[in-house]
Formats: structure tokens, sequence, C-alpha cells
């Protein structure tokens, strides 16, 4: 990873999260799912959901430029 200042505190926070569960990526997983539900109505639609529901959004095909995207041709 290339040094970044302003994502640094970000990065330094999911290490002490990871850390808590022993680096277990499961047990990891499992508690951003616990507070997904605990808090999961104070949370933000993302830019692309436009009042979309959330079976909505999942059945759609996801917005992909011509190309591929990013990472093509990499």
């Amino acid at each position: 990873m290339r040094p970044d200042p302003g994502i640094e505190p970000v990065r330094a926070a999911r290490r002490r999260i990871s850390q808590e569960f022993s680096d277990d990526p499961a047990k990891v997983v499992e508690h951003y799912i616990e507070l997904q539900k605990q808090f999961g109505p104070r949370l933000l639609s993302g830019s692309g959901s436009q009042g979309y529901s959330e079976e909505e959004q999942l059945s759609a095909e996801p917005d992909v430029p011509p190309g591929g995207g990013e990472s093509a041709g990499r």
C-alpha cells in the first residue's frame, strides 16, 4: 500500500478492529454484520441506490463502464 496520510486513520482503525478479533476474518465479518443489524437504519444508502429497495439493488446489474472499469488491461 502506498502511503496516504488522509486514509491512514481509517487503516489504523481497521487494523485495531481486526486485532480485537485475533485477526480472524470470520469474526471480523460477524462483528460488522452485528453492527449493521444494530445501526442499519442509520446507515446512508450508497450514491447509486437512488431510492431502490435492497432487493432491487441486489438484483440489478452492476454499472460497469465499457472496457471493464479501472482494472481492465492490467
